[in-house]
């Protein structure tokens, strides 16, 4: 439909709405309390809109969200409490591939308690120790998808995640030479 904007009472209320398309639009922004009293819904595609930025959005409470995309949307940062809301939820697909993430807090993702599926790939990942932590927590609870890939530095170019090890995910040293 090529929308620009959606009214922050748009969808107010309707409980009974269950899966909710605004794919391939030409949203920047999401108004806070846009999806305030979506309850029952279930599937919520954003994917392919230039949003680029949810640092500062807050999902409200969607008690029954399932699946939430967000691919392909230029977004290169989310804030701590972007998911904070959807601790109730029963979020369990996330797809976030495709964007322009090159590191991310594994905080974000803390509220998502059911999560199962994480894409990731098609981000431009700096694979060095800034990622390190978030890396481990995507490994350790079984999140990776092939063939979510390093982009830098450039030893570890196309290096697909699960073929990382802990020592390579490592950050230049800082020599200072105190002034005399």
């Amino acid at each position: 439909c090529s929308l620009t904007t959606v009214h922050a009472e748009a969808f107010s209320n309707l409980e009974i709405m269950i899966e909710l398309d605004l794919s391939y639009n030409q949203l920047r922004t999401i108004k806070p309390d846009t999806f305030t009293g979506n309850r029952r819904l279930r599937k919520l595609w954003l994917n392919h809109n230039p949003l680029r930025n949810l640092e500062k959005f807050k999902f409200p409470a969607i008690d029954h969200l399932q699946m939430l995309d967000l691919s392909h949307c230029r977004l290169s940062k989310l804030g701590r409490t972007t998911f904070a809301s959807l601790d109730t939820s029963r979020t369990e697909i996330l797809n976030l591939n495709g964007n322009r993430f090159r590191r991310l807090d594994k905080r974000v993702f803390y509220p998502l308690k059911k999560l199962v599926s994480l894409t990731l790939e098609g981000n431009p990942w700096v694979c060095d120790c800034r990622l390190q932590d978030f890396w481990q927590w995507v490994m350790t609870n079984s999140l990776f998808n092939h063939p979510t890939a390093c982009s830098e530095p450039a030893k570890l170019k196309g290096v697909t995640w699960n073929l990382l090890q802990v020592d390579s995910l490592a950050c230049p040293p800082h020599v200072r030479v105190p002034e005399p």
